[in-house]
């Protein structure tokens, strides 16, 4: 039987105001522009699975847990550590090792312009720069990191799974879509990244 993606996840309508520039506190923006369209984090994930080529389905329950892939945000929520934690090296060593110590198999945590910190009880760990590019809107990032990050590794069923080359992958769709307006439409198809 060929390996199944199952995705936990919202879905939702996203509502985008586009303004001149990020607000400081308490300032009112007048938008420029606006933009609904298809959104949630499990939509977009299942989208960037299916469109780099694999069928998934959304679901509310797991089996057991061999890749955690969380950005900086949900990685100190769910380690209970501050995010400032993950500003250094050793921090974001320090937060892997507790997931791995938890029973994680393969722990990745996204962090945005900085890149990607994977480590895994194999023994491997690294630091992976993110792509160059001109970001034009982070929406959707994640999703895709994530939907081709979880094609590589049911993509290795039966073969030595290579982490780093999965996150390089991943990096490389996630670069796609912040070069992009929204969110699903931003999601790069398999022959954008050949």
């Amino acid at each position: 039987m060929a390996p199944r993606i199952t995705i936990l996840g919202s879905l939702n309508i996203d509502l985008v105001s586009y303004v001149p520039h990020h607000p400081l506190p308490g300032e009112t923006l007048t938008s420029n522009g606006f933009n609904s369209s298809p959104g949630g984090k499990g939509a977009n994930q299942a989208v960037a699975c299916a469109k780099l080529s694999r069928t998934s389905s959304l679901s509310g329950a797991y089996d057991g847990l061999a890749h955690l892939v969380v950005n900086e945000t949900e990685a100190a929520l769910l380690s209970g550590k501050p995010e400032s934690e993950l500003e250094s090296p050793e921090g974001i060593q320090r937060v892997g090792a507790l997931f791995l110590d938890r029973g994680v198999q393969n722990v990745i945590i996204t962090l945005g312009g900085r890149g990607v910190y994977y480590v895994n009880k194999a023994g491997q760990g690294a630091l992976v720069e993110a792509e160059k590019t001109v970001v034009v809107d982070t929406t959707a990032a994640g999703d895709t990191f994530v939907g081709s990050y979880a094609l590589a590794v049911v993509g290795a069923s039966g073969t030595p799974f290579d982490v780093d080359v999965a996150i390089r992958a991943a990096n490389k769709a996630s670069a796609k879509t912040v070069a992009r307006k929204g969110a699903q439409v931003s999601i790069p198809w398999k022959d954008e990244l050949e």
